[in-house]
């Protein structure tokens, strides 16, 4: 359980939580309109895309933190994973996420097909930025406040609180909003539930944020350690047939409105010129 002084009243949480779920949205598409490229093509795209979520998770923390009456520092460094939980549960999230190894390693893009700069920014951006910003607004806001309407069945919590990270991972937010349509596949649709559930019980259980990212940064980046594994070991990338045939997977080019926030989905569901403008955390 978290510590007392993180409570937060479900009206409170409520509010908090409305407000940074679409205030992350609309701070990302302001982004876009103002010229910055979710592609990453280069060094200086990188560096600039990895600012914009820098902002973006500054401005998480000060709502929480002013609105949500929250202590960040105390959010975040409260309670301690010990090194037992991290390699515990860094095993679990490890398995869970095999999938994402095993597909970036059979057909995922190779490191010389994606780019240093790519293949950093998705490191940074899945395995830590989007963490950093969903696990505080989902668990540590969200979670508590659905816990606290009804404290003797947590159940409202759990589902609540899924139903809103599913949400934060739509396809494309105008689609959800004008709508009420995630654009997500079934499997993708499934993992991203299961993951939340996950997450929950991990801060129902032991009131522990850091580990929640903890398993949310290694399930985001097993992709990446996908493809690093293909490259090393000389696996051939997929060739246009292995596309082809797995077309109906493929992303659609970037819209305006259309979310970054994905769990990360199989490779072949991916074109690496719009990965990470279809990514999402979250």
């Amino acid at each position: 359980m978290w510590l007392p002084d993180l409570d937060i009243k479900f009206g409170r949480g409520l509010l908090v939580t409305l407000l940074l779920f679409f205030a992350t949205h609309l701070f990302f598409e302001g982004a876009l309109r103002l010229g910055v490229d979710p592609n990453a093509g280069s060094l200086q795209k990188t560096l600039i895309l990895i600012g914009v979520l820098a902002l973006e998770a500054a401005l998480v923390l000060l709502v929480i933190s002013r609105i949500g009456r929250i202590d960040i520092r105390r959010l975040f460094f409260g309670k301690l994973p010990s090194w037992r939980e991290l390699l515990g549960w860094g095993f679990v999230a490890s398995a869970a996420a095999f999938f994402h190894f095993a597909s970036h390693l059979k057909y995922g893009y190779r490191w010389e097909e994606m780019g240093y700069a790519f293949f950093a920014a998705g490191i940074v951006l899945e395995a830590l930025m989007f963490p950093l910003i969903e696990e505080p607004i989902y668990r540590g806001i969200c979670f508590v406040a659905l816990y606290n309407y009804n404290r003797r069945n947590a159940i409202l919590a759990y589902l609540g609180s899924t139903l809103f990270f599913t949400m934060a991972h739509a396809a494309s937010f105008s689609e959800l909003i004008l709508h009420a349509t995630l654009g997500l596949g079934g499997f993708h649709l499934f993992f991203i539930i299961c993951f939340s559930l996950l997450s929950a019980y991990i801060y129902h259980s032991t009131g522990k944020l850091l580990l929640c990212i903890w398993v949310h940064g290694i399930i985001n980046g097993m992709n990446y350690v996908g493809v690093l594994v293909g490259s090393w070991a000389g696996v051939a990338p997929p060739n246009k047939a292995v596309h082809q045939n797995r077309k109906s997977l493929s992303p659609e080019p970037h819209r305006s409105g259309q979310s970054v926030r994905h769990l990360n989905r199989p490779a072949a569901s991916r074109r690496p010129i719009q990965e990470l403008d279809r990514m999402h955390h979250r």
